[in-house]
């Protein structure tokens, strides 16, 4: 096997400076050191995303769902508010919404007040009832009918009233919006959210993760977006990759552009947070 010690050796032994060349172009093509066509970038993986989670009302926290380090799917409860008094509010909304009382004695006046209307009419054809009884028959019908859909009206907005309630009830329910893992618990139970300080629980998002790397303008013209690159990892991981975004902005002060690879991670094997390098061409 071929050492880069022997090209220390060379020098002491008093070999050619031609021969020690030699060697250490050999050796670094056996190591693979890169050659100068082939630039190698160094960036750092992130989460794909990082969301804080936030309270949308002011309140008492009551319970917290997660802990730091659990894994959560969209809508898993991370935490909630107090919401006593609109628990009860949603019970008595509920029952006035399911109570059809009012709407029974609504349907049963009004089916009374069309029989009787019915029947003058009847006698009015017959002559045996007069025009006076026959109209107020028919005004009493139509205020019967409109109690009923007054009736029924009501019952409606009773039950949005209930469906208000619910829907006050889900915005104290703080819920992950993504996939991910919790890395901070932002309040205990107990504590007070203001608006000024909302956030409940910080997730990310690690399937998939993102790498972000900074090149010059000229290197950045030799890569495409969505071409797939291999991603080494210092602890020797490697995973295919898909260059998701090239900035069309150099940055002044640097002037570099970033590049962002998108690997997916989906037994959570690779870390955020480690030195990793892509190739340019």
């Amino acid at each position: 096997m071929l050492k880069i010690d022997s090209i220390t050796d060379c020098f002491k032994r008093g070999k050619s400076r031609i021969w020690a060349l030699a060697l250490l172009i050999a050796a670094a093509t056996f190591v693979g050191i890169p050659s100068a066509d082939a630039e190698e970038l160094i960036g750092f993986s992130e989460p794909y995303r990082t969301i804080d989670v936030a309270a949308s009302q002011m309140g008492i926290v009551s319970k917290i769902h997660a802990r730091e380090g659990d894994q959560v799917s969209a809508g898993d409860l991370v935490g909630e508010l107090d919401h006593r008094v609109l628990a009860i509010a949603s019970r008595i909304a509920e029952k006035t919404a399911t109570s059809r009382s009012a709407l029974h004695v609504a349907e049963a006046e009004a089916n009374l007040s069309r029989e009787r209307m019915d029947n003058l009419r009847s006698l009015h054809a017959r002559n045996a009832a007069s025009n006076e009884e026959l109209e107020r028959a028919e005004i009493e019908f139509q205020i019967a009918q409109a109690r009923l859909n007054g009736a029924v009206e009501s019952l409606e907005l009773k039950q949005l009233e209930h469906e208000r309630v619910l829907a006050e009830i889900e915005q104290r329910m703080i819920r992950s919006p993504i996939d991910g893992v919790v890395i901070r618990i932002h309040r205990d139970e107990g504590e007070f959210t203001s608006a000024n300080q909302p956030d409940i629980a910080t997730v990310v998002e690690l399937n998939p993760l993102v790498a972000v790397f900074s090149t010059t303008r000229d290197l950045a013209r030799n890569l495409k977006t969505d071409a797939s690159v291999e991603v080494k990892f210092d602890d020797r991981q490697k995973a295919r990759g898909i260059i998701e975004y090239i900035s069309p902005v150099t940055e002044a002060r640097s002037g570099t552009v970033e590049v962002r690879v998108r690997i997916p991670n989906p037994q959570l094997k690779l870390r955020s947070g480690e030195r990793c390098s892509i190739r340019s061409n």
